[in-house]
């Protein structure tokens, strides 16, 4: 994973949302107003936390990660239509397929690894549970870093997938990471480090999720004479995806509720996001969804992004958006790539449910 890698960028790579800004002004992470008890956040944050029962280490670790992160940041500025874009990639695709970043990490290592000529598993990071191919053997199995591998990238921490309960599934990052040698900045190192843990449910048409996910990367900045940078971000919300079937094409709908903290070089923040039916049907329109809503609330603003891809599928992806009840127009650059997702990740995840759901059956 080459270029200092920016929470915005993940969610760029692999969802459905903003390009972010380079010109978005930076919107006060180091504010006085600090307020993290201001945002009225008391839906997806306090997810896990209160059902009365205490947190695993893995999801205290994760939880530690994300406060401390939150703790440096203040509210999003919502008003600031430049950074609108940027906030909409916290949509619920880009959420859900942002948790799946790790196991895509590892998908792309073995791939790499046999692409150069080599037969097998790579030896770094360490792999259990896995065949020869690189395809996970049963539900269970786990990566391990702390090693370098043969491109020269150190891994580091652990990354897990197993049963939660007898209906779930938990994938589980701990300091999960990369660290190599900038190509842009020799002599300075780039890295980044997941805490995370997501639970997934259901077998059918719907799948649930609980997602508490940060990112704390570090890197230089080529344009500021390779300046070393803080970025990272995180999410903490229960989102739903349900697939179904029309003429052999998947049409897909995401919601999802909670908080999202950013922080980037040129825009950083925290607000509650809030997805509500937002269908992508590839058929109809394939650069944004069809319909729904993100909305995004702060204690100052409230914006509300409405995708309208059913009505108006344009090739620069756009979206309307409201600020406080009041209409802001039409912004582009909103577009979605989910349902292009690349295979191995996704192999990983759905496979485990498959395999969960004929064990449960056969119980």
């Amino acid at each position: 994973m080459r270029g200092l890698l920016g929470f915005g960028l993940v969610a760029l790579v692999v969802g459905c949302g903003g390009d972010t800004k380079d010109e978005a002004s930076d919107s006060g992470q180091n504010s006085d107003s600090g307020g993290t008890e201001e945002t009225g956040q008391e839906t997806g944050q306090e997810t896990g936390q209160e059902t009365g029962e205490p947190l695993s280490p893995e999801e205290q670790q994760a939880r530690d990660a994300y406060d401390t992160l939150k703790d440096g940041l203040s509210e999003a500025d919502l008003a600031d239509p430049e950074l609108i874009v940027a906030w909409a990639g916290t949509s619920a695709p880009n959420v859900m397929l942002t948790a799946y970043l790790p196991s895509l990490l590892i998908s792309d290592q073995v791939n790499s690894w046999q692409m150069a000529g080599n037969a097998g598993l790579p030896d770094c990071p360490l792999l259990t549970g896995f065949n020869e191919s690189g395809e996970a053997t049963g539900i269970e199995w786990s990566v391990e870093g702390g090693c370098t591998d043969f491109r020269g990238m150190e891994w580091m921490g652990t990354l897990s997938q197993e049963m939660l309960d007898s209906t779930s599934i938990g994938l589980i990052s701990q300091d999960f990471g990369q660290k190599s040698e900038s190509e842009v900045c020799p002599g300075t190192f780039e890295s980044f480090r997941i805490n995370g843990v997501t639970a997934m449910s259901g077998f059918e048409e719907t799948m649930t999720m609980d997602i508490l996910f940060v990112s704390n990367n570090e890197g230089p900045l080529p344009d500021a004479d390779c300046a070393m940078a803080a970025t990272g971000g995180g999410f903490d919300v229960v989102l739903e995806r349900t697939t179904v079937m029309i003429d052999e094409a998947e049409e897909t709908t995401y919601s999802h509720d909670g908080e999202a903290l950013v922080l980037e070089t040129t825009h950083s923040g925290f607000f509650d996001v809030k997805t509500e039916d937002e269908v992508m049907y590839d058929t109809t329109c394939s650069t944004e969804a069809l319909s729904g809503t993100t909305t995004l609330t702060t204690s100052s603003h409230t914006a509300v992004i409405h995708y309208d891809g059913a009505t108006d599928c344009d090739e620069e992806s756009t979206v309307t958006w409201t600020l406080d009840g009041e209409d802001q127009g039409e912004i582009s650059g909103v577009g979605c790539a989910s349902t292009r997702r690349p295979l191995g990740a996704w192999v990983m995840v759905f496979g485990a449910l498959i395999a969960l759901r004929s064990r449960r059956r056969s119980d």
